[in-house]
């Protein structure tokens, strides 16, 4: 399994990458999340998380920003279109909206205000207009 490297060297944050079927278990219903994929996530949003509140806000973007990356390859369609989702969809979308509202704060505080704008958006839209963060 190959792996993208996130951050500083001292700070190196490995994110495996996989193909949409082996990172989803994704079948005819839609997209979902495998438990290692999920729990992959989890722990590199925390090291962005932990980032964030040591004021590395570059760094910490740059998790946040690829994690969004690599989730965004696993199921393009955002938001879904189907009104009760499917499969891990909504979970999927839910993870995104969180990553995109951390990776607008992180903008923020760097002045970044068109990224900012960006993610806010992203993350309201995956959110449809229910995050209070964004």
């Amino acid at each position: 399994m190959a792996s993208t490297t996130h951050g500083t060297a001292a700070e190196a944050i490995s994110v495996p990458t996989r193909s949409c079927e082996q990172a989803t278990g994704k079948n005819e219903e839609g997209c979902a999340l495998s438990a290692s994929a999920t729990a992959d996530v989890d722990v590199a949003r925390e090291k962005g998380n932990d980032l964030y509140r040591r004021g590395l806000y570059k760094e910490a973007l740059e998790v946040y920003t690829g994690l969004i990356q690599e989730l965004s390859k696993v199921c393009s369609t955002e938001p879904c279109q189907e009104e009760d989702g499917h499969g891990g969809h909504d979970e999927l979308q839910q993870k995104l909206a969180v990553l995109c509202s951390n990776a607008a704060q992180c903008a923020v505080q760097l002045k970044d205000w068109v990224e900012a704008m960006g993610h806010a958006d992203r993350a309201l839209r995956l959110s449809r207009g229910s995050s209070a963060k964004a």
